[in-house]
């Protein structure tokens, strides 16, 4: 997609830096219309930021070994200059709170959609396993089955088996055996005349 080619935060800082001259001229001009405004706010802020700028240099002196006393105080600032430093800091400001909110609005953006990849993921391989599972409670129920025919493949061979041997033994029958010739009964043929001479 184009927004992950082209990161929020990039965009943001893009504009910033074409907002931050029109914003803050336009609060100078809102400042010297509206003095309560450019009192209250705008020197406020320039004095503040004067004063704390004021403080780190007199500390960096003093670490390079320049004289200074520790009462010093910061020089107050001009009203117009106030007013254009303090119309220039507010500007920076909004649009630095703007550029934080658009930059953690991406970055929440992406960790959500990297965690809807995670999940995604996980889901994928959560389906693997259970499809592996299936497989493998099929593969066991078919060796079951396979198991099963092989145990009655083997029981009816050894009926067929049992069977022949009891046919072979039938034609051994000794009730079956026929005489030999020497040692059958001999029957002489009935004549009518041997009766008539009786």
């Amino acid at each position: 997609m184009v927004m992950d080619q082209f990161p929020m935060f990039r965009l943001a800082t893009l504009m910033a830096r074409q907002l931050s001259s029109p914003i803050a001229a336009r609060i100078k001009r809102y400042a010297v219309s509206h003095p309560r405004f450019g009192a209250e706010v705008c020197v406020r802020l320039a004095s503040a930021f004067h004063r704390c700028e004021w403080v780190a240099r007199a500390w960096a002196l003093r670490l390079a070994g320049a004289p200074l006393p520790s009462s010093a105080r910061a020089p107050p600032l001009p009203a117009n200059t106030a007013v254009n430093l303090g119309g220039d800091l507010l500007g920076e400001l909004i649009l630095f709170l703007i550029g934080s909110l658009i930059i953690i609005f991406e970055v929440n953006r992406q960790a959500n959609k990297q965690e809807d990849k995670e999940l995604s993921l996980k889901s994928q391989w959560l389906a693997i396993a259970l499809s592996l599972e299936e497989l493998q409670r099929e593969v066991a129920a078919q060796q079951v089955d396979i198991s099963r025919l092989h145990a009655a493949l083997i029981a009816l061979q050894a009926d067929r088996d049992r069977d022949h041997d009891h046919d072979g033994d039938g034609d051994k029958d000794p009730k079956r055996t026929s005489l030999a010739p020497e040692h059958q009964p001999h029957f002489e043929p009935f004549n009518n005349n041997q009766k008539s001479q009786t």
